[in-house]
C-alpha cells in the first residue's frame, strides 16, 4: 500500500471519528454508526487497552458506551457484553435490533426504542421507562 493511501485511510478514519460522539447519547444514531466505531479490544498485561469515559465501541456489531473509564489488562468479563458497570449497551432502534429488555435504571427505554420480552417485541411509547412491558404495559405497544 502506497503512503499516499495510507495518508488516504488515516484522512477517512479522523472524518468517521469527527461523527461518533455524537451517537453517544442517542440510540438511533449509535445504531446507525456502529458499522464505522471502532471495534472493543482486549488488552493485556504487557499491551493494555485504555477506555476513557464516553467512548463508543462495538462488540460483535452492537454498539456500547463506556461508563466509567478503566485500562483492560485482560480481566475476564470486562468486555462490553459481559462489563455492565463498565459499558452500556444501546437499546434496539427497530424490531431488527431489538434484544431482550434489561432492567437497568441507569440505562432507561426512551420513546421509540424496542426491547424483546417472552419472544414478543415491544416499542417503547414513553420516556425513561425502567420496567418491562409486563409490568408497565401502558408505556409499551407489540409490534
Amino acid at each position: 500500500m502506497t503512503h499516499e493511501k495510507i495518508d488516504l485511510l488515516f484522512a477517512a478514519r479522523k472524518a468517521m471519528d469527527h461523527f461518533l460522539p455524537q451517537a453517544a447519547e442517542n440510540a438511533f444514531l449509535a445504531q446507525e454508526y456502529a458499522p464505522i466505531m471502532r471495534a472493543w479490544e482486549s488488552g493485556t498485561m504487557e499491551k493494555p487497552a485504555t477506555y476513557a469515559l464516553g467512548d463508543l465501541r462495538t462488540e460483535n456489531g452492537v454498539p456500547y458506551k463506556c461508563t466509567q473509564p478503566h485500562t483492560h489488562h485482560g480481566e475476564p468479563n470486562w468486555n462490553p457484553a459481559s462489563g455492565s458497570a463498565l459499558w452500556r449497551r444501546f437499546h434496539g432502534t427497530s424490531p431488527e435490533t431489538a434484544w431482550e429488555f434489561i432492567a437497568d435504571a441507569a440505562n432507561p427505554y426512551m420513546t421509540g426504542e424496542f426491547c424483546v420480552e417472552n419472544g414478543a417485541v415491544y416499542r417503547c411509547k414513553d420516556d425513561n421507562i425502567v420496567h418491562a412491558p409486563s409490568v408497565l404495559p401502558g408505556s409499551w405497544e407489540a409490534v
